[in-house]
């Protein structure tokens, strides 16, 4: 009887298929453990579908391949200046460097807010141009705008620009005819407000140089004098209803006795009713080409 116990006691076997246990991982009760780098086939058609990734279950993740999660802007981190964040808006607002409308403009390499094709740029600033040449109705500059109108041959250049009680302008009329003391007709170059003209209602004053001659000069006209022959000038526009005037200076020249010839002059419009809603037409006395710059101050 001793011997049938003894011959029926159950094996444990020292190797298994020439392996010795520790090789074989413990399936039954999940405590083994097995290099990932045995695990064969891996990858994109394994059918490999683990339960955790960095010990953190599957819906913690955003499904970042096909873009169908979403995730709280306030978990994102780091944030703000140097995390690399490239937001799609602010504020709701797109980026652009095409000036467009309800977009953010940046400034350019060179610091400057570019604006458009119409805006002048300095190294500290952008404004507005408007083109003007060939106007047929009256534009509205707005404060920091400026015009832009262009002439040549002309005796007559209407501006085009609607004005009100309470604006201001800085105005820069540029003759491009040849310099020297023949081609200009020695007369005067008015400005007609409301294009028109109102009899003896703008006195003028002035004082001058000449190559032989200085003085001055205080005379009643029917339109804002701004200059004589040809002219360089540079001048402001006040319009308020109880007070309109023009005052600035000048360098006139085509004139047969000075080259240059030095005026430095105001012009009152003496009317306190009518109101100045036309900034008006500049008169020439001769055949006159160049530019005005007109911009709106205030």
């Amino acid at each position: 009887m001793k011997f049938l116990r003894k011959l029926y006691r159950p094996l444990d076997a020292d190797i298994l298929n020439g392996q010795p246990g520790s090789y074989y991982l413990n399936r039954a009760n999940h405590t083994g453990s097995q290099s990932p780098n045995t695990i064969s086939p891996q990858g994109s058609g394994s059918g490999l579908d683990a339960d955790k990734l960095d010990g953190l279950e599957g819906a913690y993740y955003l499904n970042r391949i096909n873009h169908t999660g979403s995730q709280s802007p306030n978990t994102i981190s780091p944030q703000g200046s140097g995390s690399g964040l490239d937001a799609d808006t602010v504020d709701g607002f797109h980026a652009s460097q095409t000036p467009t409308a309800n977009t953010i403009l940046p400034l350019n390499a060179d610091g400057v807010l570019d604006l458009s094709a119409t805006y002048v740029k300095s190294n500290v600033y952008s404004f507005r141009r408007v083109d003007l040449t060939g106007a047929t109705s009256d534009y509205m500059l707005q404060v920091g705008e400026e015009a832009y109108i262009s002439f040549s041959n002309s005796t007559s250049v209407p501006l085009h620009i609607a004005t009100q009680s309470g604006t201001y302008y800085e105005c820069h009329l540029i003759c491009s005819n040849p310099g020297g003391t023949s081609g200009g007709v020695n007369s005067e170059i008015f400005l007609n407000p409301n294009n028109t003209t109102y009899s003896n209602a703008f006195v003028y004053a002035t004082v001058y140089r000449s190559a032989t001659a200085s003085g001055s000069g205080y005379i009643t006209y029917s339109a804002f004098r701004c200059g004589t022959l040809f002219s360089n000038l540079i001048c402001y526009i006040t319009n308020y209803t109880q007070y309109k005037n023009i005052k600035g200076i000048n360098d006139a020249y085509g004139g047969n006795d000075s080259y240059p010839l030095l005026y430095i002059f105001s012009t009152d419009w003496r009317d306190t009713t009518t109101a100045w809603t036309s900034l008006g037409t500049i008169t020439f006395p001769g055949s006159t080409s160049g530019y005005i710059l007109i911009r709106r101050l205030a």
